[in-house]
């Protein structure tokens, strides 16, 4: 998706946030519907309110830590504590309960968290428009808007993930890959004017482009350089050169796993090689 600069949006966005003017008609009911009728749910930003998540999870724990260091003074008391039926000691079953109850609810949030954190967080073409909208439309009053001022504890239910070339492709001309806006709800019509969206095939397609044409400079490179070079030490640096180059350049901008990264190098260097060894 294409956006104005970041600049340029903070300030509009620091402006918008400061005049604390009325909102605009629809509020909540208006930004629901535009939150929802974005392509793909871009849109669908939503805090994860990280800080408070861990704090709470924090104090959990100690209070675990707690319970646990209680039961561990009435294990250790000159009471039985080898047979539950017949326990002399009151207080330890009701320990054990609160230590229960206490437990579930430790176990239950720190599953949320993580399921939570697998999230991909917002990135920064969807809250730059995100927040683009909300200065044109100020749906909301001033101290409602406060979930916008940290993009980083934002999480996207929607969109496409975006990897270091698909940005950087984008962003070189983003006019190339500007698509009608279109939002789904007539009711959101006038926000056109407002939002720019890309064209997900066409960027596809460059970047595939770019990909096939990385892949054959890399391997045609090497192999015209060692079919002209006769000196062996050089042929040897031209090798070594090409391997460490490509797999620098794989493993920086590359959306892969450590063991597919490795097999992209062992495959690149075992072609360079076989050519090496063939001339």
């Amino acid at each position: 998706m294409a956006s104005p600069a970041s600049g340029d949006i903070e300030a509009q966005t620091q402006q918008g946030v400061a005049t604390g003017s009325a909102p605009d008609a629809g509020g909540y009911p208006k930004l629901s519907a535009f939150v929802n009728s974005s392509p793909g749910h871009i849109f669908q930003l939503f805090r994860r309110f990280g800080v408070l998540n861990a704090r709470v999870l924090l104090h959990l724990q100690d209070e675990l830590c707690e319970l646990e260091s209680a039961l561990a003074e009435l294990d250790a008391s000159p009471h039985d504590s080898g047979t539950r039926r017949y326990d002399q000691n009151p207080d330890r079953p009701l320990l054990i309960q609160t230590i229960t109850t206490k437990v579930a609810e430790y176990n239950n949030l720190l599953l949320s968290i993580s399921g939570m954190l697998a999230l991909q967080r917002a990135s920064s073409y969807q809250y730059e428009n995100f927040r683009r909208w909300f200065d044109y439309r100020n749906p909301l009053v001033q101290e409602e808007v406060d979930f916008l001022r940290d993009p980083h504890d934002l999480v996207a239910l929607g969109g496409p993930e975006r990897d270091w070339l698909h940005r950087k492709i984008e962003g070189i001309n983003s006019r190339l890959f500007t698509d009608k806006a279109y939002l789904g709800s007539q009711q959101l019509a006038e926000d056109n004017q407002y939002l720019v969206f890309s064209s997900q095939s066409r960027l596809q397609r460059t970047v595939r482009l770019f990909v096939v044409f990385f892949g054959l400079l890399s391997l045609l490179s090497p192999i015209l350089a060692l079919f002209y070079v006769k000196h062996k030490e050089s042929r040897l640096g031209i090798v070594c050169s090409a391997i460490v180059i490509f797999a620098l350049v794989v493993a920086s901008f590359a959306p892969a796993r450590n063991v597919e990264i490795l097999a992209a190098v062992a495959a690149y260097s075992a072609v360079v090689v076989v050519f090496l060894g063939a001339i």
